[in-house]
């Protein structure tokens, strides 16, 4: 009887782990599919802007097309740097900064992410990690569309741990992931 009890807590508790690993893919597809649609939405806005500048290229004065030309390469370069980050997004690989520290505590690791960059305002730590947000005035030299940060967020809670931004001491922010060890 007891080989019978010791295979039926076996088959639970593989059964068990059958239901989370089929809820994390549930939760990965759902992510998918929240990321598709936000980048689908942010893909519209230059997309609009260009059939509006190309619409307005033949009417334009010679003088006026040299700015019109500006706009069109503008949304081009916003074109392209959303379809990376959405690339990039897809892979959840990126390359190191100059500094990450593993820490474990307990039940808990975490993962520090600093660099030496402008750092973020103290106003915007929890706004960064909404889908599509950049900081104001950064966005238009910086690159990328504000998906990464929201993505590593989602993931985060997903797991059972958390994300967010602090300053870094000396100048920077550093990126705090804590993820319940399993």
């Amino acid at each position: 009887m007891a080989h019978g009890l010791d295979t039926g807590l076996w088959v639970a508790a593989l059964a068990a782990s059958f239901n989370r690993a089929a809820d994390r893919i549930e939760t990965l597809v759902r992510s998918h599919q929240s990321l598709l649609a936000n980048a689908s939405h942010e893909l519209r806005s230059p997309l609009a802007r260009l059939r509006m500048a190309l619409s307005l290229w033949e009417t334009d004065a010679p003088e006026a097309r040299l700015a019109r030309r500006a706009e069109i390469d503008r949304n081009i370069r916003e074109l392209d740097a959303l379809v990376e980050e959405v690339l990039l997004a897809s892979r959840l690989q990126a390359a190191p900064p100059p500094s990450v520290k593993m820490v474990r505590s307990g039940d808990v690791a975490e993962l520090r992410v600093c660099d030496r960059g402008p750092g973020v305002p103290a106003d915007q730590r929890e706004r960064i990690f909404e889908p599509c947000y950049r900081l104001p005035g950064r966005a238009e030299y910086a690159g990328g569309v504000g998906l990464g940060l929201s993505l590593v967020r989602q993931i985060a809670q997903r797991h059972g741990g958390e994300a967010r931004c602090e300053p870094r001491d000396g100048g920077g922010s550093c990126f705090v992931l804590r993820l319940p060890r399993a």
